[in-house]
């Protein structure tokens, strides 16, 4: 018996073309992938605390992300960046920052005063340069693993709508078990679930870049930002 190894035309499951024989395994196999990507390696990670820089870890899957998104036919380049109405999406975005951002505030200087503007108070040579690297350093890298490349690779298993917001803000909060503390995940669930929403509305990696810069910044520069760093 032969087996049927023409590659196929890239269908509207969001498969590639792969040997039409893995068709019926491509669930399974995602399935798999996910888990051992998006779930295992953080608990590995977090576990085992190996002498790899956590930067090192990102920009590696980061790029690999990046380059299966590039050789995927059915992958829409634009959304790497996507500055399409990108006034129009930054209105919405600040809409939400800036009560968020005045609450974050006054909750910090309520609950946690010795900490409120730690940063730029004591460090502002630090505090400048993440305001200028992280964005870049961190916060794209990011978006390519846990919006473009999670929205696309895994449709075939959650779709497209509420279940992929769900499903990329939940392993973007999971990822930020190797920080080792409840706040850094319970903070990156909340912002990992707008920022899903964000990328589904504006398919723009762009809107979430500026979006996620945004609320990352204020938790370092509010006194937050211990949360979310690992030292090595």
């Amino acid at each position: 018996m032969r087996l049927k190894l023409e590659r196929g035309r890239p269908g509207q499951d969001g498969s590639s073309g792969e040997p039409a024989f893995l068709g019926p395994l491509r669930p399974l196999l995602l399935s798999v992938e996910l888990v051992l990507l998006f779930l295992a390696l953080p608990l590995i990670y977090a576990l085992l605390r190996p002498p790899l820089h956590i930067f090192g870890v990102l920009w590696t899957i980061a790029g690999g992300c990046a380059v299966s998104l590039l050789l995927d036919r059915r992958f829409e380049r634009s959304r790497l960046w996507g500055s399409r109405d990108f006034l129009k999406h930054m209105k919405v975005v600040l809409a939400r920052f800036v009560p968020v951002a005045l609450v974050t505030v006054a909750s910090v200087w309520a609950f946690l005063p010795e900490q409120l503007f730690a940063l730029p108070r004591e460090r502002p040579g630090l505090w400048a340069l993440i305001l200028v690297a992280y964005p870049w350093v961190s916060v794209y890298p990011q978006g390519i693993v846990y919006r473009a490349f999670v929205f696309h690779r895994y449709k075939p298993l959650l779709g497209e709508r509420w279940p992929m917001v769900i499903a990329s803000g939940f392993l973007f909060a999971y990822s930020h078990i190797v920080f080792r503390n409840w706040p850094a995940v319970a903070l990156t669930l909340l912002g990992g679930l707008l920022f899903a929403a964000t990328y589904r509305r504006t398919r723009s990696l762009l809107v979430c870049l500026v979006e996620h810069a945004l609320y990352g910044l204020l938790m370092f520069t509010v006194g937050l930002g211990r949360y979310l760093y690992l030292s090595m």
